[in-house]
């Protein structure tokens, strides 16, 4: 059991560091190379600009979205979690985005001949662009990692995740409390399932079943009802 908690616990970290530094980079990388800022910043000077547009508005995005999973629990599927969060963090990273904008057109003037006026139409627009594109990255990868990797960070809990899986979700391991509730959640459904057969064999259910004592052994419970059986049958016999 603990070697299971601990594999998927490392499986769990391991597509956490991927999807929360690894997309970014790779898509900050991409921008780089793609885009006009190496000539203007240098190739360098390019990857540090477009690198810190990219990871720290990502993980806003990420912790946004958790904050969104944690208080829908079950009620919205994993698509509309990853859209509100993506939407919901379109102010901050907004916000971020203006104050580096700011401080590398400090660094580089010629940054500004590459960007419209602020709160101009011109702006606005690319804003508006550059959020809708965000947010369908977002719920792309999202769901991408969720469906072939496994990834739980943002997906609602299930009913059998709650009892057994949680150490997935929440990142803790399985604890003691979890065997007292998984132990309690057994032996109902055994009394249950005594219940319903002693329904169908057409025996009546007692409200209080006699519990064997510490020390008794099964072959001593199988000789009593051994003996129990010979007693019928003798007396059976006496009468006939």
């Amino acid at each position: 059991m603990e070697l299971v908690a601990h594999w998927r616990l490392s499986k769990q970290a391991l597509i956490d560091l991927v999807f929360f530094c690894g997309v970014p980079i790779v898509l900050a990388m991409l921008s780089a190379v793609l885009g006009p800022y190496a000539a203007v910043m240098g190739a360098a000077g390019a990857a540090v600009y477009i690198l810190s547009l990219a990871i720290v508005p990502w993980w806003l995005t990420g912790l946004v979205t958790q904050w969104v999973s944690k208080t829908a629990g079950r009620s919205l599927p994993l698509w509309l979690i990853a859209a509100i969060g993506a939407t919901a963090a379109g102010p901050f990273v907004s916000l971020y985005a203006y104050v580096v904008n700011l401080v590398a057109g400090d660094i580089w003037p010629a940054l500004d001949a590459l960007l419209p006026a602020t709160f101009s139409a011109a702006h606005i627009k690319s804003a508006a662009l550059s959020e809708g594109r965000a947010i369908v990255l977002w719920i792309a990868f999202v769901v991408i990692f969720h469906e072939t990797l496994g990834w739980a960070r943002f997906a609602p809990p299930t009913r059998e995740a709650d009892r057994e899986d949680r150490f997935q979700l929440s990142g803790a391991e399985w604890t003691a409390e979890d065997d007292a509730v998984a132990i309690v959640d057994w032996q109902r459904q055994a009394a249950a399932s005594h219940r319903a057969g002693n329904e169908a064999n057409g025996r009546r259910y007692p409200r209080k079943d006699r519990q064997a004592g510490p020390s008794e052994q099964p072959s001593q419970r199988r000789v009593r009802r051994l003996r129990r059986r010979a007693g019928r049958q003798i007396r059976t016999v006496s009468v006939c």
